[in-house]
C-alpha cells in the first residue's frame, strides 16, 4: 500500500526539520533530480552486467524506482504546501 501524501508530506517535514531547511520548490526539484540520477547510473551498471543491479533490474525494483519519482513530481507542490503548514 503507497503511503499518501499526507503522511509524505508529515516524513518530509521532519528531513527538513532536521536540516533546519524550510519546505520549498527547490528542495524538492533536486531531491526529484537525484532520485532520477541513481537511478540511471542503477540501470547503467545493470546493462553493463553488474551481478547487484541486474537482479534489481529482472525484479523490477528499477522500475518502482522510477514510479516513485513519477510520483514525487506529480505530488512535489502537494508535499511542500503541506509540509507549510
Amino acid at each position: 500500500m503507497q503511503t499518501g501524501v499526507r503522511e509524505k508530506a508529515r516524513r518530509f517535514q521532519l528531513l527538513l526539520d532536521a536540516y533546519g531547511i524550510t519546505p520549498e520548490i527547490g528542495i524538492m526539484q533536486a531531491g526529484i533530480e537525484r532520485v532520477r540520477q541513481m537511478q540511471q547510473h542503477m540501470r547503467n551498471l545493470a546493462a553493463a552486467g553488474s551481478t547487484w543491479e541486474t537482479e534489481l533490474a529482472s525484479r523490477g525494483v528499477l522500475d518502482e524506482g522510477m514510479l516513485e519519482v513519477a510520483w514525487m513530481e506529480d505530488h512535489a507542490m502537494d508535499l511542500i504546501q503541506r509540509s507549510r503548514g
